[in-house]
């Protein structure tokens, strides 16, 4: 290869590929509530010590916690609006929101506030409806050092640092998982660093980013739609999902929700997740090998039915 070779992985890379706003419904913001800190609490329990009813409640994602094929924790996030999505002045949200109604009025979006767009002021600043629905989503961080791509099943409200990807209502969830291990490998690392913007300079104080952990990168949506699709080992990208979904169900705050835990069931718990991260590492190498070898960036590709789990670091 020529110079740096960059530009001809990635044409490698990009090929004679559909891309993927050939499978996507959409790609995008799903929400923007205007005032996070009001509609928020770091729990859903939070809610109910302060309302002592539940009123619409669903799990809250920002972009912070889109790491590793999981969602790395669950903040609760009042949904002021009824299951077809239609906006709704529930008695508990407008009590618990009173005290900012201020704040809550003054926030302008698209020019205008939101009695001016002839919302109620429980509603969020802005809801893309169409995105909202009960059907699987992939998030993915819209700023951060590397490609963190996460499969939803439905039931949260993602903020315009989580963007998501949709697919047709007809697909199923291995169609997902097939996308997602193509999105989470190494080569679509690669195509990303060489399209997305690279926020490597943070400012007169901070100075450049010489190492490359410090450099974010910003994963936009409309640069997203022209990824190039391979096949995807979708095997390998069912095991990552069950293994993170496995790793989140054996940490602390996950031990603790049953029942006060003790040192046995930590340990197990302990035990459990360091098995699960372990084998994670083994399965990603393994997927990205694979994907070198889909997008035609080697020739002979190293294969394992059962790689051998990994230590981190």
């Amino acid at each position: 290869m020529g110079g740096g070779g960059a530009a001809e992985v990635q044409a490698l890379i990009e090929g004679d590929r559909k891309l993927l706003s050939s499978l996507a419904t959409s790609v995008g913001v799903m929400a923007v509530t205007g005032e996070d800190e009001v509609f928020t609490r770091p729990r859903q329990s939070d809610f109910q010590r302060t309302l002592g009813v539940y009123p619409p409640i669903r799990q809250f994602v920002v972009g912070d916690v889109v790491r590793d094929w999981r969602l790395t924790d669950d903040p609760a996030i009042l949904f002021p609006y009824s299951d077809r999505f239609v906006p709704q002045g529930y008695p508990a949200i407008r009590q618990l929101l009173w005290p900012y109604r201020t704040t809550v009025a003054a926030y302008i979006c698209f020019g205008k506030t939101r009695a001016e767009r002839g919302m109620m002021p429980t509603e969020y600043g802005m809801l893309v409806k169409q995105s909202s629905d009960h059907r699987p989503s992939i998030t993915f961080a819209f700023v951060a050092t590397h490609n963190h791509f996460v499969l939803d099943r439905g039931e949260k409200v993602f903020n315009r640092t989580a963007p998501i990807i949709k697919l047709p209502a007809s697909a199923t969830v291995d169609d997902h998982l097939s996308l997602l291990g193509l999105l989470n490998s190494s080569a679509a690392c690669f195509w990303m660093k060489q399209v997305f913007q690279n926020r490597g300079g943070q400012g007169i104080n901070e100075g450049a980013k010489t190492e490359m952990w410090e450099r974010f990168t910003e994963f936009a949506s409309t640069q997203l739609h022209n990824f190039p699709i391979a096949s995807s080992p979708l095997e390998i990208a069912r095991a990552l999902d069950a293994e993170a979904q496995r790793l989140s169900c054996n940490l602390p705050s996950s031990a603790a929700t049953s029942d006060v835990p003790n040192r046995a069931k930590l340990d197990e718990a302990r035990a459990a997740a360091d098995s699960a991260r372990a084998r994670m590492i083994a399965l990603q190498e393994e997927l990205d090998w694979r994907c070198y070898g889909q997008y035609g960036l080697i020739d002979n590709t190293p294969e394992y039915a059962e790689p051998p789990p990994h230590r981190l670091g």
